[in-house]
């Protein structure tokens, strides 16, 4: 790949854009400010200046990024040394996975622990020896995917592995900046989006812990227990199911919140459930099983 990275992808054109590139890009500009006029008007991304440790030289960061010629002349005329930078997310229609490898983290290697396996797609070198992953960012009607570092993936942190998306910035290559483009990069490969697992991954949320049903009575565990036994002992023809199903797993919560003694609250529910209103026809056997399954359901312990 040619030394001057950004002068490599210059000459490429995206597979749909047919535009030429403005007359200020042929002309003998700073690469920089070259880099940030073809990323503007070739690849439509509003571009923004950062500083060499990659902070924003303008007051509002990502949120004052630029498709005007002018005003990003204007930008790298004051700062010649400023990196290229755009938002992600929606204002670009990217997303990217950001693997560093520094300070005795290894992103490929949680990567690979997580068992996600990228795709070819646009591919960028990070000047920590890392990697930036270019994907489809997240379209209407589907959520939008935020920044993070490091990102979740199913609720766990994976070491070396940032999203830039929503409410985020990237540093593009642009010139001799320790960025530069893979062969697989804009106008020669396509924009993949994101794997499946991946996606899911980062957009899992921890199912809600069930509020403890008897709590704020203030009422003993004892007291209530007798009186979740009482409702399935004295339940009427056609409500015994449901009240039996309902208060077995309300007395099994009890125990799982520990204010009841496991044995103790589940023989005073099979005795219960063996003797509902004392009819002839109730299917003890069956009760019993009910009681047992919906008593161990509500005795799980969340978290």
């Amino acid at each position: 790949m040619p030394g001057d990275d950004f002068e490599a992808i210059e000459v490429a054109r995206p597979i749909d854009e047919p535009a030429p590139l403005p007359r200020a890009v042929r002309l003998k500009l700073p690469l920089r400010v070259r880099a940030a006029l073809w990323y503007a008007h070739v690849m439509a991304w509003p571009v923004f200046p950062c500083r060499p440790d990659k902070k924003p030289y303008t007051e509002h960061g990502f949120k004052d990024a630029s498709l005007e010629p002018r005003q990003i002349l204007e930008w790298w005329r004051r700062w010649p040394d400023a990196l290229v930078a755009i938002p992600t997310g929606d204002a670009t229609g990217v997303a990217v996975i950001d693997i560093d490898c520094k300070n005795g983290v290894d992103g490929f290697a949680s990567l690979m622990a997580a068992g996600i396996v990228m795709p070819e797609t646009w591919l960028a070198q990070s000047r920590s020896g890392g990697a930036h992953f270019y994907f489809q960012a997240a379209r209407w009607p589907d959520p939008p995917l935020r920044s993070a570092a490091p990102l979740k993936l199913f609720g766990r942190k994976l070491p070396g592995v940032d999203i830039r998306a929503d409410g985020g910035y990237l540093i593009l290559p642009g010139a001799r900046d320790g960025y530069r483009w893979s062969r697989l990069r804009p106008g020669r490969s396509i924009l993949a989006p994101m794997p499946r697992r991946l996606l899911e991954g980062l957009r899992w949320k921890a199912p809600e812990r069930p509020a403890p049903i008897f709590r704020a009575s203030g009422r003993p565990a004892d007291a209530l227990v007798a009186d979740a036994c009482r409702a399935i002992a004295s339940a009427q023809p056609g409500a015994r199911q449901e009240t039996l199903a309902r208060e077995a797993w309300r007395i099994g919560r009890l125990v799982a919140e520990g204010r009841a003694d496991h044995g103790a609250a589940l023989a005073a529910l099979l005795t219960a459930a063996g003797a509902i209103n004392g009819a002839a026809a109730w299917d003890r056997k069956a009760a019993l099983a009910t009681a047992r399954r919906r008593f161990a359901a509500g005795a799980v312990r969340h978290g």
